[in-house]
């Protein structure tokens, strides 16, 4: 009972929201939704999924990682890549700080950059991390 007080608790602080992508459950009808520091991870993906002017009504949300994309893919690109992750993160998700990123290369015959961002969700003061798969162009 504790663990569930616990995660309700959570919830109420870090708040709750429409999981990401967006999509109705097709056994309920209705909208399905997060809470907790799942929010706060599917939100982080949806800030770096959208680049920026991709939502009409809000031209400036977004991540300009995506400006990378064609870029050469080397260490040299690592700190350029972290600074449009902040600037965005501390932008649109003032839930939390990030503590670090660090990118890693091992799947990039893939066609995958892995980004490990560690954070801090400021309301609890629990520390988090995520990875978030950053997909590059496949040579043809």
């Amino acid at each position: 009972m504790a663990d569930e007080n616990r995660r309700l608790l959570s919830s109420d602080v870090i708040g709750r929201g429409f999981k990401y992508p967006f999509h109705i459950n097709t056994s309920s009808g209705g909208v399905d939704s997060t809470i907790s520091e799942e929010n706060i991870v599917q939100s982080i993906v949806h800030i770096l999924d959208v680049t920026f002017g991709e939502y009409p009504g809000m031209r400036d949300f977004g991540s300009s990682i995506y400006d990378l994309i064609f870029t050469a893919n080397d260490d040299a690109s690592d700190p350029l890549l972290q600074h449009y992750i902040v600037d965005a993160l501390d932008k649109w998700e003032p839930r939390i700080q990030v503590m670090g990123i660090i990118i890693s290369r091992e799947k990039y015959k893939e066609g995958i950059l892995e980004i490990s961002i560690d954070f801090i969700i400021l309301q609890t003061h629990q520390p988090t991390s995520m990875v978030y798969p950053f997909y590059l162009p496949q040579e043809v």
